[in-house]
């Protein structure tokens, strides 16, 4: 889990997007921009220059990984994309064409809910 950007200034609804987003993760959630059904008009440009520069300084392979690469609908578990998941990554309107904008869950959204309880059910 990732918690490193974190600090005691954080505000709390950060501190919990995070949390919530890093245990959706151990709890086997997939990026949601990464879904296979995710149909996000990228302009590549534009999200390389962001993620390439400070503060994240990804090289253009780490960038691909995390944000434009998707998972294969054969060996992952996921639902229609959800833009209110809490595993979404805030999307501005700069990083994409025709103006597509998602500003990312601060909660678990009902869909996350739903996919987390069919994968641990009662």
């Amino acid at each position: 889990m990732n918690f490193g950007w974190l600090h005691p200034n954080t505000p709390e609804v950060e501190y919990s997007r995070v949390v919530l987003h890093e245990f959706g993760h151990a709890l086997g959630c997939i990026h949601e921009h990464q879904n296979p059904t995710a149909k996000i008009p990228c302009n590549k440009e534009a999200v390389y220059e962001y993620y390439m520069g400070p503060p994240n300084n990804w090289p253009k392979e780490i960038v691909d990984s995390n944000i434009f690469d998707r998972y294969d609908e054969n060996t992952t578990n996921f639902t229609e994309f959800d833009p209110t998941s809490i595993m979404l990554y805030s999307i501005p309107k700069e990083h994409t064409n025709g103006g597509f904008e998602v500003v990312g869950g601060v909660t678990l959204s009902e869909n996350d809910k739903v996919f987390i309880q069919n994968m641990y059910p009662f």
